[in-house]
């Protein structure tokens, strides 16, 4: 359901400023750290003497039946990816995506690790298994590997591993692509099944399929209906959807799920408490979509497309956008072109962020001085909010331009399979063996309290969503001045210890000081109506004043509240 949000533009006459966002608050809303009790699980080895079963954090035990509480041991910035025993040793491979790092680890206890090789890689570390036994690690040919390791430099689709392991008289399974059932085995060695689905929710339904997990001791796999899919939920009335994204490239079939819901929005189960829901296959793998006004909008995956190692690639794939409001037997497709649907909210267009005021045709490309924030245009929670988490903390935003942060308790990791749901009245993150909860209603109120009145501001056709939000001091828009001037060409330099900026372009050199109205151009005084301030760490300067001395033009538009730089 669409939020719309209206812009008001109120300009005092006092000193007042309007709360930039980011904010970050001290003491943080997320007040409830906790360990969860499912562990979702992808990998399992073992020796003689110990089983260590592992995603991105390991569990151990002695009898095959009684688990240790979960352990992580990267340090940040990285995740466990694998797990494969030798001998009486295991092997542990870590992965830091950001800085193309892999490395291996050895123990012969689960307890006390090694670094026994580091290497740069571009892909995940996977351990494959190769016909003579040997493991492979994507790796420079040359890295020197402990003995019964080797290094692969190929392309490959999926790979091998240990899916299941016999330890102390049981069969304990884990495989990363197993059936739609989960399976398990009894004291005795017995296989056990259990349907799939867990639907969890109260205001937002999640599909929790996890490879593997644990309840009191027992291992459970599982598989995602859509292998290496993603999860969209949206909802009309009553239904609840969700869409399986696929942006692997792969041309597997796409699916939708919905379920019934009663009047207090429970999801109906029948009487054996079991949850009933329609799954509905498509032709084609969906790998993007947009729901609004009872019409779903999807992207279909047509044609898939190889790069240049031959791996499937989405990018080299043939798509077409489809519109149905046929959202019960999503029979009924016809041809459409992507939508831009939302009012006031920043969302991908055509390969791009773009934002579209209320009341106007006209789009605007969007430009982050936080790069980071370009891509949560997808990124949705809640009614309409946009976010973005890592480990430096929570942001959310009302309108994808302008960002909120949250801080996060000490202990709490970010990894690549972070969840965040509402669960009742919480806002819940989810991040490996560890959930943190906050009271929703008071994320989303300090989410509006800090962008209740934004002030935007557009070079040319480009809307600039700075990383700290402009503000209003006597009628006058102060903005942060690297990001603006940088991106208008001019050259900004900033004197911490004296407070003074230098702002040059072509023959022109503007320098003033924080707190101080008065200035100089091209060596001569001049006076501001507002002098530069410093908020949340950035240097806040008089837009009007600094952008017409350059030569620039600004219109003010006050339904919008936004000012226009052009030239």
């Amino acid at each position: 359901m669409m939020r719309v949000k209206l812009l008001k533009a109120i300009l005092l006459s006092v000193l007042c400023f309007i709360t930039a966002a980011p904010v970050c608050y001290a003491a943080s809303v997320f007040d409830r750290i906790e360990q969860v009790k499912d562990y979702p699980l992808n990998t399992i080895a073992a020796t003689d003497n110990i089983c260590i079963a592992s995603a991105r954090y390991y569990l151990t035990s002695f009898d095959g039946e009684n688990w240790s509480d979960a352990i992580y041991i990267p340090e940040t910035g990285y995740e466990i990816t694998d797990l494969c025993s030798i001998g009486n040793s295991f092997y542990m491979s870590e992965y830091n995506s950001d800085a193309q790092i892999g490395k291996l680890l050895t123990s012969f206890d689960g307890e006390e690790w090694d670094i026994t090789a580091e290497y740069e890689t571009e892909e995940t570390d996977k351990f494959m298994t190769a016909a003579d036994g040997t493991i492979l690690i994507i790796c420079p040919a040359d890295t020197i590997l402990p003995e019964g390791f080797a290094p692969y430099a190929g392309a490959y689709e999926s790979y091998m591993g240990n899916y299941s392991v016999s330890f102390s008289g049981k069969t304990i399974l884990v495989n990363r692509k197993s059936n739609i059932w989960y399976s398990a085995t009894d004291a005795d060695g017995n296989i056990i099944d259990y349907e799939l689905p867990e639907f969890r929710s109260d205001n937002a339904i999640e599909i929790t399929s996890p490879t593997v997990f644990t309840v009191d001791g027992i291992l459970y796999k599982g598989k995602n209906p859509c292998i290496e899919s993603e999860y969209y939920i949206f909802e009309n009335g009553r239904k609840y959807y969700s869409i399986s994204i696929d942006r692997t490239g792969v041309m597997q079939s796409g699916s939708i799920f919905y379920f019934e819901t009663d009047d207090s929005g429970e999801i109906i189960r029948d009487e054996n408490g079991k949850i009933n829901y329609t799954y509905i296959s498509c032709q084609y793998p969906i790998v993007n979509y947009k729901y609004a006004d009872g019409i779903l909008y999807a992207e279909f995956l047509t044609q898939a497309g190889y790069d240049s190692s031959e791996k499937p690639s989405l990018e080299y794939g043939t798509t077409e956008w489809k519109r149905t409001s046929d959202l019960d037997s999503f029979e009924h497709w016809e041809n459409c072109s992507e939508p831009l649907i939302y009012y006031n909210m920043a969302e991908i267009y055509d390969g791009r962020t773009k934002f579209r005021f209320e009341n106007s045709n006209k789009v605007w490309d969007v430009i982050y001085e936080n790069q980071t924030f370009s891509d949560t245009s997808n990124n949705t929670v809640g009614t309409l909010y946009r976010y973005y988490l890592d480990n430096t903390g929570f942001y959310m935003s009302s309108d994808g331009i302008y960002y909120t942060k949250f801080d996060l308790p000490d202990k709490f990791f970010v990894l690549s399979n972070t969840k965040i749901t509402e669960d009742g009245d919480d806002f819940v993150i989810q991040s490996g063996i560890y959930q943190i909860r906050a009271p929703k209603n008071e994320i989303y109120s300090k989410v509006e309290e800090a962008s209740e009145e934004p002030i935007y501001v557009a070079l040319n056709d480009t809307l600039l969503a700075f990383e700290t939000a402009p503000v209003i001091e006597n009628d006058r828009t102060l903005i942060p001045i690297r990001f603006l001037f940088e991106q208008m060409g001019a050259e900004v330099s900033w004197d911490s210890d004296a407070q003074t900026a230098v702002i040059s372009q072509n023959d022109t050199v503007i320098t003033f000081t924080a707190d101080n109205t008065e200035a100089s151009v091209n060596g001569e005084g001049v006076s501001m109506d507002v002098p530069a301030r410093i908020i949340n760490g950035k240097t806040m300067v008089p837009l009007r004043f600094l952008s017409e001395t350059l030569g620039y033009t600004v219109t003010w538009y006050d339904e919008i509240a936004m000012a226009e730089i052009t030239y």
